[in-house]
């Protein structure tokens, strides 16, 4: 049987086994995840997909993942990744504007296609081990190093920086 292997792993990374110390508190959220996916998220995702057509589903999947185009600029660039980087900028640039805002991703069309960076990523360009398997509530599972890449990922975003309300607090 052949095991996908992570094409990002270091060969010092071990055989693709996660370390997972917190496995007992992991299983129960993966479990609590699980029931969230089945009885709230699978019938709401259900009724987008009767009610949305492809099209449309596709073009917000498309627009969305143009927004997010900063997050994977930058994690090229602190990669050292220039060509990464400058595919990233064109794709943007063609995308957000003959694809009308992104919905239409026309710069896959003309094959203008780089890999996806992310912050973990970049952490593991440094030298940052993947460090323990952790699952959290509502979240993806992630080690701990992909967890902060996370983090790290969710403020480069400049969508969050207008989304998110910024809290004032007086003395």
């Amino acid at each position: 049987i052949n095991e996908l292997l992570d094409t990002f792993a270091n060969a010092d990374e071990g055989d693709g086994d996660e370390y997972d110390p917190w496995e007992s508190m992991n299983t129960n959220i993966f479990e609590f995840n699980r029931q969230v996916d089945r009885f709230v998220l699978k019938p709401v995702a259900k009724g987008y997909n009767f009610v949305m057509p492809d099209l449309v589903q596709v073009g917000i999947s498309n627009i969305f993942y143009n927004l997010r185009f900063a997050p994977r600029f930058l994690n090229n660039v602190f990669q050292g990744k220039l060509k990464g980087a400058s595919i990233e900028v064109g794709r943007f640039l063609i995308n957000s504007t003959v694809g009308l805002a992104g919905f239409f991703d026309l710069a896959t069309k003309i094959d203008l296609v780089t890999p996806e960076e992310d912050f973990g990523q970049t952490l593991g360009f440094y030298g940052v081990k993947p460090g323990p398997y952790v699952v959290l509530p509502f979240l993806p599972p992630f080690t701990a190093r992909d967890f902060v890449g996370f983090v790290g990922d969710v403020f480069l975003n400049p969508i969050n920086w207008l989304v998110v309300p910024i809290i004032e607090v007086d003395n």
